[in-house]
């Protein structure tokens, strides 16, 4: 069976609260966007205007996200999330670390008509859902797990908690997506992701389109004087009216989500897939996943408490769920080695626009949304 111990729940607290600043290669950025003609969507048509305006064919869209879910933690729904190991596991095999694979109902091709017992790999086709005929799912995502155990062992509801930081513009994620030539068929568009800051002091118990932000410095590469110098900058492409980003192993995002007291959680995303719906007046059935490191876990628990490795150890191997150079869970090595633990989000955005006088922040101005006690934290536009 998969593994869900009682002592999960006891250090799973610890472990969300030292889940923090795992280095992250930089990604190389190039030409950008951000002057938008209007609410999300940049006209410039290629003019160079400066920083944070797209110097390339086609439009620019900008959105801000305005939901991050997190699934129930209950096999007989479908979840987010990829398959990241190309898998279609259950709970017997050795592969799959010994961990349930989901089903999608927003990428059927995360699904798999008919799966090898043996060895979780796919002999069908991979457009079914769940319930019909002898499918498999092959997402991997124990972010429900992980949620779930938390309010367990913290009392803290991270799916509420998540989504109260993101509707009081405590947490802005942007979502840029340039070079695009067809918002139902492109081939090739360019994908950034930037933490932002709002710059609107009302209203801020909502995301509601149009309105601007700032880039935060983090999601930028060292000494960067433009937003077009993503830290996080993915190829992707739109097929149906839909943005698919994803199949690098080595794409790494830094993912925000609520601090646990005073201490940020920000979990470093390897093999990144986002895909969304998109076109000018937002993002819809978003899809956002990818794995942790095992081992960045147990390492910074091991810095900043040494006491509990031990017990969180023990947490972190129930959790993983992906191979990583061929190791799930090895006791027997020196440290003690993990593999990934897959992560899976829903998403939707609205359309928002960059600053084109200050686009990038340190840190939130006084008084804006989002900081300590905006000046009208309940009122609504």
């Amino acid at each position: 069976m998969v593994r869900r111990t009682n002592y999960l729940a006891l250090v799973v607290g610890t472990v969300a609260a030292l889940m923090v600043g795992c280095s992250t290669p930089p990604m190389n950025g190039d030409a950008g966007g951000g002057n938008e003609a209007g609410p999300g969507v940049d006209g410039s048509g290629g003019t160079d205007a400066g920083p944070g305006v797209d110097a390339s064919p086609g439009n620019t869209y900008t959105y801000v996200v305005d939901s991050l879910t997190i699934d129930e933690d209950d096999f007989g729904i479908p979840h987010t999330g990829f398959n990241l190991d190309a898998l279609f596991s259950d709970d017997t095999q050795a592969n799959g670390c010994n961990h349930i694979d989901w089903f999608s109902s927003l990428d059927s091709d995360q699904n798999c008509s008919a799966a090898d017992p043996n060895t979780g790999m796919c002999s069908g086709t991979t457009t079914c859902s769940m319930g019909t005929g002898t499918c498999a799912g092959g997402v991997d995502n124990q972010l429900p797990s992980l949620a779930t155990a938390i309010q367990t062992a913290a009392s803290m509801d991270v799916r509420a908690l998540l989504a109260d930081q993101v509707n009081n513009n405590k947490i802005s994620l942007i979502v840029q997506v340039s070079n695009v030539n067809d918002l139902t068929a492109d081939d090739s568009v360019t994908v950034r992701l930037y933490l932002g800051y709002p710059t609107f002091t009302t209203g801020c118990n909502s995301v509601t389109p149009g309105r601007t932000y700032q880039v935060a410095a983090s999601s930028l590469t060292a000494g960067a004087t433009s937003i077009d110098q993503a830290l996080f900058e993915f190829d992707g492409s739109i097929v149906g009216g839909r943005l698919r980003v994803g199949g690098d192993t080595n794409s790494v995002f830094s993912l925000p989500l609520p601090a646990i007291g005073s201490t940020p959680l920000v979990l470093a995303l390897h093999a990144t897939n986002l895909r969304m719906n998109i076109d000018a007046t937002g993002g819809t059935a978003g899809n956002l996943g990818g794995w942790v490191d095992g081992n960045d876990i147990v390492d910074a628990v091991a810095t900043l408490a040494p006491q509990y490795r031990g017990v969180v150890e023990g947490a972190v191997g129930g959790l993983v769920d992906i191979q990583v150079m061929n190791i799930c869970d090895d006791a027997n090595m020196t440290p003690h080695a993990f593999g990934g633990i897959a992560l899976g989000l829903g998403v939707t955005a609205v359309p928002a626009t960059i600053d084109t006088t200050n686009p990038i922040a340190t840190d939130r101005g006084a008084g804006t949304c989002g900081a300590t006690a905006p000046p009208d934290a309940g009122a609504a536009d």
